[in-house]
């Protein structure tokens, strides 16, 4: 995909995703090559181990949502004003 429509896809502008993928490539999870027809323009293809990382990432989040659902309503109250204290903990300059 050019990086413009992954731009377009993220709802980003296009220097952001050459950042992205600038911090992307040197860990092996996607690469960028020029369009043969227009130079100019870059293709990202995400590499194998960039897919596999994109199925742990999936498999470890539905992992999470599915222990969050066996908590109750009043479990899951406490549990993310717990999470909000830490989150608060962790702004910068907090």
């Amino acid at each position: 995909m050019p990086m413009r429509g992954l731009a377009t896809l993220l709802v980003c502008d296009a220097s952001n995703v050459t950042g992205i993928v600038d911090r992307l490539e040197p860990g092996a999870w996607c690469a960028a090559s020029p369009t043969p027809s227009d130079r100019r323009v870059k293709n990202v293809v995400a590499t194998d181990e960039g897919r596999e990382t994109i199925r742990r990432v999936r498999a470890e989040m539905q992992a999470t949502h599915t222990a969050l659902d066996a908590l109750g309503e009043e479990e899951r109250t406490a549990l993310y004003g717990l999470l909000e204290l830490l989150r608060d903990g962790l702004r910068p300059g907090a």
